[in-house]
């Protein structure tokens, strides 16, 4: 789901006296306006407008106000592109509550938070905590708006997104193909969050070791994601990675590589270097190293890798593992030669 609510960035103009600055801009326009920030790439100057525009309603019209709500709201969404799902979360679970309050818990603002809280303990690795709260709020979605509507089924590719990751990969198979087809006919093949969905569907059949069937998908889906939505869109990246991926579980790994390579070159001059989507493509590439026996430049990689993840996720988190597992492999690896 294309959850991507954003703010502008406050730009305080001088008033014709000295020092004196005019009022900052709190108003609809201004929240959005921020779409075209986000959206040419600027990611990290969208996370500052949102929390300026936040702070600003806060002091304009209080904490509670819809309008201050909505622009924390609007936070919590640029913290999760950012890669900070941490402070994602809590925002999350103290805005909630209030906006349940005050504005119910059948607004749409309140199911988009919900939903944005799901999402991102998914990628926290808390699936146990995300699986109840994520059925519940689809229960409420499919009654409040029905299957068809585009809030509804991103909540359900969230679901599939909590299948994969629970290596639950038939059930999540079957999923997403009714996902695709709703979504196809709803609100057209080449939606971003059709092509999404597809891209789901593409990344499980990783997961179920079909290699060859997901490098003709994953092909066939970045020429329609890059003529579609542009090379550097997210989606488009997840479906060279899933190639790379496709290609890597093939023994193809001279083929592999450049394209993990790509995605590593454009996360890391969107995202930045510490964003856990760069990090999650070091790791990529020091696999694909290994396996060519390119150790030295495989533990470079797998290094930055397991530093940054450690930092962002901490011990316990998947990810974390395995890059220290690759790290003490290839630290092995150089010692005995």
């Amino acid at each position: 789901m294309i959850l991507l609510l954003v703010v502008l960035l406050l730009m305080l103009a001088c008033c014709a006296a000295p020092y004196i600055l005019a009022p900052a801009d709190i108003s609809q326009a201004a929240f959005e306006s921020a779409n075209a920030l986000i959206s040419s790439g600027q990611i990290a100057k969208g996370e500052k407008a949102f929390q300026a525009l936040a702070d600003q309603r806060v002091k304009a019209l209080g904490p509670e106000h819809p309008d201050t709500l909505s622009a924390r709201l609007g936070l919590s969404a640029a913290l999760y592109i950012m890669g900070r799902y941490a402070p994602a979360e809590m925002l999350l679970r103290d805005l909630i509550p209030i906006m349940s309050r005050v504005l119910g818990p059948k607004d749409t603002n309140t199911l988009t938070a919900r939903g944005h809280l799901t999402g991102v303990l998914i990628k926290l690795g808390k699936l146990t905590e995300a699986e109840p709260e994520l059925l519940q709020l689809l229960a409420t979605r499919e009654q409040t708006l029905g299957l068809e509507h585009r809030d509804t089924l991103g909540d359900r590719g969230n679901r599939v997104a909590l299948l994969f990751s629970l290596k639950k990969h038939d059930e999540a198979e079957t999923f997403a193909r009714d996902l695709m087809a709703i979504s196809e006919r709803a609100l057209g093949p080449e939606d971003a969050d059709t092509l999404l969905f597809r891209g789901y569907l593409a990344a499980i059949l990783i997961g179920q070791e079909k290699f060859v069937e997901a490098e003709r998908e994953n092909r066939n889906l970045l020429g329609i994601h890059e003529r579609a939505l542009g090379p550097e869109h997210p989606i488009a990246l997840m479906a060279r990675i899933n190639l790379g991926q496709a290609l890597h579980g093939q023994g193809r790994h001279l083929e592999a590589e450049p394209q993990f390579r790509t995605v590593l070159a454009i996360r890391e001059k969107v995202f930045g270097a510490e964003h856990p989507d760069t990090l999650f493509g070091c790791y990529n590439i020091a696999r694909c190293l290994k396996v060519q026996n390119k150790t030295q430049e495989a533990l470079k990689f797998a290094r930055r890798a397991h530093a940054g993840l450690l930092k962002v996720f901490g011990t316990d988190q998947p990810e974390t593992l395995q890059a220290q597992q690759l790290v003490e492999a290839l630290t092995d690896s150089t010692a005995i030669g």
